[in-house]
């Protein structure tokens, strides 16, 4: 039985990712992105979650996406999130190389879900004729975001903000769209992070045949994929924890 363990952001507390991991020894592993920044944290503490995330890259089996809280970082502060400072994008990336961030990807394909750090919607990513999201299409505009973003020509399909998070509109991005404003979609099932709650959310519009999960969980929850069952979440207190 092929399994996938999804962990949620993680915000500096790697110890206790791992401690869900060794959990399910050989299970692949994706990460819904935000390693980085939390209340009241420092350059010592990001440079060692950068320390973790170097190690964790160099890993088999493990899937690492970028939050909005990662990005800033990865564009060596091009664009701004709260939490973030010159002095702790100075230690993250005294550790993590071009060619570590370069391994860290905007969405994942597989087991018929869409994995992003904040979710998908049409108003970016959907082909303008058939209205369909296919992992090829959203790459082609991603990779595009990128070069505009470089070119000094605009983002909008990776930086959007929405309306829910002080932006100006309904449309946030991947790395921004606030979980009030994640829509179903005909046949696309997302598992996504970044709207924080203490448990597992999922949604289903029968409708449209999909299926929405959100595991940003403070690390209380995480999800565990399945070929043959559904998804399982597994919670934080359903075993010893050696430390956080």
């Amino acid at each position: 039985m092929s399994q996938l363990l999804v962990i949620g952001d993680i915000h500096n507390k790697v110890a206790l990712a791992e401690n869900y991991i060794s959990r399910f020894p050989g299970v692949p592993v994706i990460f819904l992105g935000d390693y980085f920044d939390d209340f009241g944290d420092d350059p010592f503490i990001a440079r060692n979650t950068a320390e973790w995330l170097k190690q964790s890259l160099s890993k088999p089996n493990r899937i690492h996406l970028l939050g909005n809280h990662d990005f800033p970082y990865s564009v060596n502060g091009k664009v701004f999130c709260p939490g973030w400072t010159g002095e702790k994008n100075k230690a993250v990336n005294e550790v993590l190389t071009p060619e570590d961030w370069k391994q860290l990807k905007f969405f994942h394909y597989e087991k018929g879900y869409y994995f992003s750090h904040a979710g998908l919607r049409q108003h970016y990513y959907a082909d303008p004729l058939t209205g369909e999201i296919t992992p090829e299409r959203l790459q082609k505009v991603l990779d595009q975001s990128i070069e505009n973003l470089w070119g000094g020509l605009g983002f909008a399909a990776i930086w959007a903000v929405d309306a829910y998070r002080g932006g100006f509109g309904p449309n946030g991005s991947l790395l921004w769209l606030d979980w009030r404003g994640l829509k179903h979609i005909e046949g696309v099932n997302q598992i996504v992070g970044h709207t924080p709650a203490q448990k597992i959310v999922k949604t289903v519009n029968k409708n449209k045949n999909s299926i929405h999960y959100k595991v940003d969980t403070f690390l209380n929850e995480v999800l565990l994929l399945s070929d043959e069952k559904e998804p399982e979440i597994i919670k934080k207190f359903d075993f010893k924890i050696d430390k956080f």
